[in-house]
């Protein structure tokens, strides 16, 4: 059964938040395997079994930008054809697509299990927190062959508009991983393995269901098993757009590492906190990115069938739309932050360092909307490069910067998560720029 949606005619607002709001409520249940985690181990284990989970937050998010990165590609190769017309390339572009997501996932696991436990000590662990936070991502990492054949079998669904199906698969697979959370550290005793394990599991269902959704797909989307083989041709098209996309989300990662080292450096009840507030500017975030997967796959259609005043139609709508959203979830967030702390433990220490930095991240997140939503969408247009390098220097560059600095100079806590708003204000600079430059360069 086809869900494919029209973005070359017709209506756009409409279109937008029918396309966004399904990819909103995927990227939060993504989000609720691990917060569901930190839950348990926070409520039912202690705090280091708690700062075991957050400490990973960074360190896992080195491989998944990777691997999103890479699905990107994927997203807008389709994408392309479709507004170019030539769908009959398309079916080599699936099967390329996951034959891809097998091979990184692969390598991704075997990297990952060989240098968990290096990395984790490179970031200086505590010594109580680091064979919680090794064991945790060792089983987590089992499940990465499975992370990536969803991401990129979502990101084939998402690519004609079909946003609904990878949130039912995200659905049944949250639920599974809360329960069997609850069951493996209350039932069985297992500890931060029992959240680990339970994680991988739901990886597994919600892989394997995106999977099935693709394999029952009539037309240019259906995915042939049998037929899984790497089109050079298209390989190389999803690598020029996914591969700039994958480096940026890696350096942001290797960053934001470099910013949980100067965590640590508090203390474990600081790796708490901070991990309980990260879990809610993740769900922050993945508002914001239901409107950067919108704004990339309109603008990549529409783009490659030459509409470039509807193009630019659509970033306004989109830019508007997103800050709007990300207002009212960050605000909500910081009018409910005791109730919304308090689910996670009942620590004071841990409570306060998770209030300083909500209230410093989360409160002005509203910030970080327009440099997402402008690199989206001139990677729909082709650009793949331009923003890379200029996310690369505006956030990563930047807050490296920032430690070596401001950080040396006035060591706190507050000072180091200022380094977040302060980045996202210098990357809307570079961006708004970009486009300005870019949209010069078409008129021409």
């Amino acid at each position: 059964m086809s869900k494919k949606m029209d973005m070359l005619h017709g209506s756009i607002l409409d279109k937008i938040f029918m396309f966004a709001i399904p990819v909103a409520f995927t990227g939060v249940l993504q989000q609720l395997f691990n917060s569901s985690d930190a839950a348990v181990v926070g409520r039912f284990c202690n705090s280091a079994a708690l700062a075991g989970v957050g400490t990973n937050g960074p360190v896992i998010n080195i491989v998944i930008n990777i691997l999103v990165g890479l699905s990107l590609g994927a997203n807008v190769v389709v994408a392309s054809h479709i507004g170019r017309g030539t769908v009959d390339k398309i079916q080599s572009a699936v099967h390329t697509s996951m034959a891809l997501s097998i091979i990184a996932g692969l390598i991704a696991l075997l990297f990952g299990e060989a240098g968990a436990r290096y990395v984790l000590e490179w970031i200086q662990t505590p010594a109580d927190v680091i064979d919680y936070a090794t064991t945790y991502l060792r089983i987590y990492l089992l499940g990465m062959p499975f992370i990536t054949a969803f991401n990129f079998g979502a990101a084939l669904l998402r690519s004609t508009g079909d946003t609904k199906r990878p949130l039912y698969a995200l659905f049944v697979a949250g639920t599974v991983n809360l329960v069997l959370n609850l069951f493996f550290v209350c039932v069985c005793d297992w500890g931060i393995a029992g959240v680990a394990i339970a994680t991988v599991i739901s990886n597994v269902i919600s892989s394997a269901t995106v999977i099935y959704f693709l394999t029952k797909e009539e037309g240019y989307l259906h995915l042939d098993l049998k037929a899984i083989r790497i089109d050079t041709k298209e390989l190389k098209e999803i690598l020029r757009i996914g591969v700039p996309s994958g480096l940026q989300g890696t350096v942001f990662s290797v960053a934001n590492v470099a910013i949980q080292y100067a965590i640590n450096g508090f203390g474990p009840k600081a790796i708490a906190g901070s991990s309980i507030t990260l879990n809610y500017e993740l769900l922050n975030y993945y508002v914001i990115a239901s409107f950067t997967q919108a704004a990339v796959t309109f603008t990549s259609q529409n783009y490659a069938a030459r509409q470039f005043a509807r193009a630019r139609k659509i970033l306004y709508y989109i830019m508007a739309s997103a800050i709007g959203m990300v207002f009212i979830s960050s605000m909500g967030t910081v009018l409910f932050r005791e109730t919304l702390i308090n689910i996670f433990t009942d620590d004071p220490a841990a409570a306060e360092f998770a209030r300083i930095r909500m209230m410093i991240i989360i409160a002005p997140y509203i910030i970080s909307v327009v440099y997402e939503v402008l690199c989206a969408t001139l990677r729909g247009m082709g650009y793949a490069n331009l923003p890379t390098i200029l996310m690369i220097v505006g956030i990563c560059v930047f807050r490296l910067v920032w430690l070596a600095t401001i950080q040396q100079w006035y060591n706190t806590y507050e000072v180091l998560c200022s380094i977040y708003p302060a980045s996202w204000l210098f990357t809307d600079i570079l961006l708004v720029s970009a486009y300005i430059w870019v949209s010069k360069q078409i008129k021409e």
